[in-house]
């Protein structure tokens, strides 16, 4: 989101749950999606699709994929909190971050960017090593050795700490072949509407526009709009009866004393405040 001008920089949180990608003509559409965000933290988010999930499914013999860019808060064990048992999860990182992550990393080496994404699309880790050591031997500035020797322990760390996830679908005996990643291609709904183009949200501004575009694209919208909102009811505590009998009796009128007439000292100096105020209403 785009920052407002002495505010903090409002961040969107997004989850999007589907059942699969079915073809309508040529184009491919998701089954079921339904979008869940908060302006406030990913756990909000996480929280309300949650509460979709529990009332919606039994997952106990389903086959769960989840994807995410592996932000802070968008970690495999909290899609585990929110799909409960379940027959079986699979996690995966999704592949558009991890090669960018993978080409910032390795910037002065280009050739062998392309080679470390072909050898994590391949699930080897003997050709990640190798790749590592071929750009470590192959760097040429003296000047900045220590920082790029830097940038390779990084990103083979970032490797090494996602490595489960960075296993491809095809290595993994699913019964599908695409469908992951679908999360970032539909936030563009959110990213054409509130970002760019000189404007600006708060928190709250921008967690009410994320909620009207999320209840569009989950047919909800004109079911808000127009389903009636039940009556407010809570018992009065007698304290409160007291206090609201007291301010509605009816006061006692009190006998009018008519107009109140008065005037301006005429000795005021015309120089003073009061001297121009008489001469404007003589």
């Amino acid at each position: 989101m785009t920052r407002r001008k002495g505010k903090e920089r409002a961040e969107l949180h997004r989850v999007q749950i589907h059942e699969g990608v079915a073809k309508k003509g040529k184009r491919p559409v998701l089954v079921n999606s339904m979008m869940f965000e908060s302006a406030e933290s990913s756990q909000k988010a996480f929280k309300r699709a949650s509460g979709w999930i529990e009332a919606t499914y039994d997952l106990r013999n389903t086959v769960i994929i989840s994807n995410s860019d592996g932000g802070s808060g968008y970690e495999k064990d909290k899609f585990d909190l929110i799909i409960g048992k379940c027959a079986r999860h699979e996690h995966f990182r999704d592949a558009y971050h991890v090669n960018q992550k993978i080409k910032q990393r390795l910037s002065f080496d280009k050739e062998l960017s392309y080679q470390m994404i072909s050898a994590v699309r391949e699930w080897d880790y003997t050709k990640v090593c190798t790749v590592i050591s071929q750009a470590n031997d192959r760097i040429q500035d003296d000047y900045r050795r220590a920082e790029y020797e830097l940038e390779l322990t990084k990103l083979l760390s970032y490797l090494d700490r996602n490595w489960d996830s960075l296993k491809g679908l095809h290595l993994r005996y699913l019964p599908l072949r695409k469908g992951i990643g679908v999360c970032e291609s539909n936030h563009r709904p959110y990213s054409y509407r509130m970002k760019r183009q000189g404007r600006g949200f708060g928190q709250k501004g921008a967690g009410n526009l994320a909620a009207i575009i999320s209840a569009r694209k989950n047919g909800l919208f004109l079911q808000a709009l127009t389903e009636m909102i039940p009556a407010f009811k809570q018992a009065f505590i007698p304290e409160f009866k007291g206090i609201l009998r007291t301010l509605l009796k009816k006061p006692k009128t009190r006998k009018s004393v008519g107009v109140i007439e008065g005037s301006i000292g005429k000795r005021c100096a015309s120089s003073h405040a009061l001297g121009q105020l008489a001469k404007v209403l003589k």
